[in-house]
């Protein structure tokens, strides 16, 4: 028997009459054959299921539009992955049914759309006209077919096709006045996505993608987001030091393409040495960014969904490393020219670079946003803008090439850790927020939606919980250890500003919910400094830091730019936070520091090591022993002053969680291994094996006791738990709280 699971997120039914007319037979009879029953096949034993579309025959070979995350591999998929077979199925639930495998030709995870194909299948119906322009209005009669609840409504192994009325209720478009979603009023469910939205005469209104909660909105997406995927777009690039010398590099290029099509036959790479000046920037009119100027040209050769070349750079100014600008052309199926975003790069005049990605850029996103729908922003929701205040500028552009990473010293194993005490939890919980007298470890369960706190001397769950919103995901406690502030996130968008989210205010002596304050900004890690709160940005790529004076009613300011889901913390001054960047490459710990007097600007500078020393991810500062630890296992000082702080100290081995223990000066690591250290010198004492990997730690310096979270999968899913892409598959659904007694393994 196979399970079955969820892909997307359309919940809830809904009975739509308010649609006239009939479809006439012959179209109802094409649309019937054209639309398919998928089904994403994990391991032979998980399948999920949705609906797509035939939209070009050729021969025996057929093409067919669904939604990306219909054939998506759940990022939080709890198995390693060892088959992913997709399969179509013609006439679903019919005694004419027949099934072909599926290959995924292309996806565009941006749009939330995939292209299948099908080969040496016989007698494939006529394609759904997906040329046919259709100006969508509001109130516009529309007919929605698919599969909804996937095998729920089958009568034996498939279903049969389901069509229901509905109506155009709204054109959402992007800030640039081009279509993205068509809102639908109507019966969509589970399953239905992928399927087309029609009109009586059979012409394509949208693609089923969404629904909200709870109610009787859906999503299509237009139609003209698939016509720009089917004319193809850069999706991504990289550069690779391929031979080096101190005059002369030679790089190897890459860039990933999407051309389910094969339309893309002009690919360039634009180059020249940064120089300070403005970047291109967006021109929404022609929807690409401009052309980097005075920059020379490399032709890169298409194969397939790649296009590569190689180009030497020499060492004109006799440097170590050199920043590099880079911008990437196509010209597009339908004959357009679209340029991305330019990026630095560090190229590096030395042997030892070689085979280093240096650095690989981000994803390149489309020019419409990514399509995420739920939770979705509360109806009513409203709160004020932001001002935007100066940030001065990090100035020139540093680089320490001569800091090379130290060697990291070998550690001795002693054996494994017993845990004196378990509890087990389902769902997914935060990071710990320990109080100022360490008594209690704060975290909260994103999936039960709750906040709760251990008794860390009496290494056991308090009985005093709190009932959060949905959407709850990280927490701070203020500087006196008297109120929590938790993180609303209506969803993370990594290619549009979401300016919708909320921070909830909790008494921490009665755990009481005393304020819910509505934000400009979709939130991800916060701080208190100062009765001030300093917010990074969940979404848009380059997102702002705010700046809630959460005493004050709507005293809300962005200032300074980082990458969305950037990690931060407070440090021992009052007048600075520390960032550290999620999920780019190389990353990058930032200081950001705050104005003494109103007129003065905020300011920031990071750690001069961009791509020398291995940086970024999550991080601790410690002020009594002056440093911060990487997860990426560098350490770095820790001062009030750029002269003392972020500078690289020493390696240690990587890791997830570092907690120090002042009073008994050491530094634990916890991973797939605990590692003791002494302090203040950092020297490594021991290493101590885990049953298993952990992700969150806490300590109680008192008691001497360590708690750790261990979720629910085996080692081998835990390798490469380092790379930000893992997170969601190491925060399963089923946590264990192990408690382990520090004075059975350090003696004090």
């Amino acid at each position: 028997m196979k399970r079955l699971f969820a892909l997307g997120f359309l919940l809830g039914v809904v009975q739509i009459t308010s649609a006239q007319g009939q479809l006439p037979a012959k179209v109802l009879a094409e649309l019937k054959a054209s639309t398919v029953f998928v089904r994403s096949d994990i391991n032979d034993k998980y399948e999920g299921t949705g609906s797509g579309f035939l939209i070009k025959v050729d021969g025996d070979t057929g093409l067919i539009v669904t939604n990306e995350h219909v054939v998506r591999i759940p990022k939080d998929f709890p198995f390693r992955v060892t088959s992913h077979k997709v399969k179509v199925v013609f006439d679903s639930g019919r005694k004419t049914e027949v099934t072909y495998d599926a290959e995924i030709l292309a996806k565009d995870a941006a749009r939330d759309l995939a292209i299948l194909r099908v080969k040496n299948a016989k007698n494939l119906p006529k394609p759904l006209d997906i040329s046919a322009k259709v100006e969508a209005v509001e109130t516009m009669p529309v007919y929605i077919l698919g599969f909804p609840f996937g095998k729920a409504l089958a009568a034996k192994d498939n279903p049969a096709i389901t069509i229901s009325k509905g109506s155009v209720s709204s054109i959402r478009e992007t800030e640039f006045g081009d279509e993205q979603l068509v809102q639908i009023d109507g019966d969509i469910n589970p399953g239905n996505s992928g399927g087309p939205i029609v009109t009586d005469k059979g012409e394509l209104v949208g693609v089923t993608v969404a629904k909200i909660s709870s109610t009787n909105i859906g999503f299509a997406i237009a139609p003209n987001q698939l016509e720009k995927m089917l004319n193809g777009r850069i999706v991504g690039s990289s550069i690779t030091h391929t031979q080096a010398t101190e005059k002369e590099v030679e790089l190897t290029i890459s860039v990933e393409l999407i051309d389910p099509l094969n339309k893309i036959k002009e690919v360039k790479a634009y180059y020249k040495k940064f120089d300070n000046k403005a970047l291109p920037k967006f021109d929404p009119k022609k929807m690409t960014f401009e052309q980097l100027t005075d920059a020379e040209v490399l032709i890169l050769k298409v194969e397939g969904t790649t296009a590569k070349g190689t180009l030497k750079i020499p060492n004109k100014d006799n440097e170590k490393i050199q920043v590099e600008l880079f911008q990437f052309y196509c010209k597009t199926g339908d004959n357009k020219d679209l340029y991305v975003s330019a990026n630095k790069y560090a190229v590096r005049f030395d042997p030892s670079a070689l085979a280093k990605v240096g650095p690989e850029p981000k994803k390149n996103p489309p020019i419409v946003p990514k399509i995420e729908m739920a939770p979705g922003v509360p109806e009513g929701f409203v709160a004020e803008k932001a001002r935007q205040v100066d940030c001065g500028p990090e100035g020139k552009y540093e680089m320490d090439g001569n800091v090379k990473p130290k060697k990291i010293e070998a550690i001795e194993n002693k054996g494994a850790v017993k845990f004196i005490e378990q509890i087990e939890l389902k769902g997914a919980i935060s990071p710990f927020a320990m109080s100022p007298d360490n008594r209690f470890a704060y975290f909260i369960n994103r999936t039960t939606k709750k906040l709760h706190r251990i008794d860390m001397p009496k290494r056991k769950l308090d009985a005093q919980e709190l009932e959060l919103p949905t959407g709850c995901e990280n927490l701070c406690l203020s500087e006196d250890g008297k109120t929590i502030f938790v993180t609303i996130t209506f969803g993370h968008n990594a290619y549009k500003q979401n300016d919708s989210g909320q921070i909830v205010v909790i008494e921490t002596e009665k755990m009481t919910k005393s304020s819910t304050i509505n934000i400009p900004l979709d939130p991800f890690e916060i701080v208190e400094v100062g009765k001030k709160l300093f917010i990074t940005g969940g979404s848009n790529q380059w997102a702002k830091i705010l700046i809630v004076e959460y005493q004050k009613k709507d005293s809300f300011e962005t200032f300074g730019g980082i990458y969305q889901l950037a990690h931060a913390r407070r440090t021992g001054a009052s007048n600075q936070i520390i960032t550290g960047s999620n999920g780019i490459s190389p990353g990058n710990h930032t200081c950001f520091l705050f104005p003494d007097k109103d007129n003065e600007k905020y300011r920031q500078y990071g750690a001069p090591y961009h791509g020398t020393i291995d940086l970024g991810g999550r991080f601790e500062v410690f002020p009594e022993e002056k440093m911060v630890v990487s997860s990426t296992g560098s350490v770095l000082s820790w001062g009030e002053t750029k002269a003392t702080n972020l500078k690289y100290q020493l390696s240690i081995d990587k890791h997830y969680n570092a907690v120090a223990d002042s009073k008994n000066k050491k530094l634990y690591t916890t991973g797939m291994s605990l590692s003791v250290y002494s302090l203040p010198d950092v020297k490594p004492e021991a290493r101590y094996t885990l049953p298993a990997p952990v992700i969150h730690a806490a300590i109680d310096p008192q008691s001497q006791t360590l708690v750790v979270a261990k979720p629910e999968v085996d080692r081998d899913a835990f390798v490469g738990a380092y790379n930000p892409e893992q997170r969601d598959a190491r925060n399963r659904a089923h946590i264990t709280l192990q408690f382990i007694d520090l004075k059975k393994i350090t003696g004090k």
